[in-house]
């Protein structure tokens, strides 16, 4: 019992110092410590001369978004490793597996999001719109600016400054390619096959809806949505062959007395994580 609950004092520690590392890069750039690079930009360029609007999809709606799916997943989850024949403390262990899987992998794809975005400091579709160059400086057409000429909102042009990649594209494609993965592993009973594919087609046209807002509200250039879907794909795909390898039944073989006093052995599930 005692080794029980030191292997199990220890994953909790590794899972929350595991978290705290991933998160540490998105932390810093949402907090405003990691500032993007600062560069330069040609007067008159009309890619980043498009108006300032809002957002089709706040990151808030996103993220209520992603945290509905993680409770969907680990309440499925227990669902399916039931079926299989897992016992209650198993399936417990199961569905959180899947849960912080879901939760780190995401977490991770916006940290690396992030990194880039301050590393590069690509300016954004609005830049100009938000920049507000100083009416004193003669802004000529070609002329590439380096100097800081811009009078507008320090922390809107400071966002203004990290569009590349897609922070929106990356948390979606990130949760359409886990849970896309995860239906298709788990569902395989053939009445459920064409709901899951309807399902499957929803997450994606979903994802694309985002990432196309993205673009239509002049957030991001077509490059920056195309390289946060990449990446947060990237982080679902691996997410879920760990969840697939964290969550695999192991069997072991069982003898049971009959009644009429032969004993016979059958194949019972556990969890790989049941002698934690």
């Amino acid at each position: 019992m005692a080794a029980c609950s030191a292997n199990c004092s220890a994953l909790v520690v590794t899972c929350i110092v595991g978290f705290a590392l991933v998160a540490l890069p998105a932390a810093l750039g949402l907090l405003g410590v990691w500032e993007p690079r600062r560069q330069g930009f040609f007067c008159g360029d009309e890619s980043i001369s498009l108006p300032y609007t809002g957002d089709t999809v706040s990151f808030w709606a996103l993220l209520g978004t992603w945290l509905g799916c993680v409770v969907v997943v680990a309440l499925a989850e227990g669902f399916f490793a039931k079926t299989i024949g897992l016992k209650r403390p198993a399936i417990f262990v199961n569905s959180i597996i899947c849960a912080y899987v879901l939760i780190l992998i995401i977490t991770g794809a916006y940290s690396a999001v992030k990194a880039i975005k301050v590393t590069m400091g690509a300016l954004r579709p609005h830049f100009l719109a938000v920049c507000k160059v100083n009416v004193s400086f003669t802004c000529t057409p070609g002329t590439y600016v380096t100097e800081d000429v811009c009078t507008g909102d320090a922390d809107v042009i400071r966002d203004a400054r990290s569009s590349f990649p897609s922070g929106h594209a990356g948390i979606a494609g990130c949760l359409a390619a886990y849970v896309v993965m995860y239906l298709q592993t788990r569902v395989r009973n053939k009445s459920w096959v064409v709901p899951r594919v309807v399902v499957q087609v929803g997450l994606v046209i979903g994802a694309l809806y985002v990432m196309g807002s993205r673009v239509a509200d002049h957030r991001h250039h077509l490059a920056d949505v195309i390289g946060g879907a990449v990446i947060g794909a990237a982080f679902g795909v691996g997410g879920m062959s760990v969840t697939q390898e964290l969550t695999k039944p192991t069997f072991k073989r069982v003898a049971r007395q009959d009644t009429d006093g032969h004993f016979s052995a059958r194949q019972e599930a556990v969890g790989e994580l049941s002698e934690i």
